[in-house]
């Protein structure tokens, strides 16, 4: 499965990429832009066997949001 989960900063986005691979879910951190609000971070995954509600829930135990605007 493919997808993106957008992380508000670059320390959190390596805190969940290193969570989540101690869990076997690979993902590469990225940063993008966002029109008027600067540049973001987030976390892309491919060929990902992780769901995107199962890797929100995993961030959630560690406080982190998933799709922060």
């Amino acid at each position: 499965m493919n997808f993106i989960i957008k992380i508000k900063s670059f320390t959190a986005a390596q805190k969940a990429r290193s969570y989540l691979q101690k869990r076997g879910i690979s993902c590469i951190v990225e940063r993008n832009t966002t029109r008027g609000r600067g540049c973001g971070f987030s976390l892309r995954f491919t060929n990902s066997r992780a769901e995107k509600a199962e890797v929100c829930a995993l961030l959630g135990e560690i406080g982190i949001s998933c799709d922060i605007p």
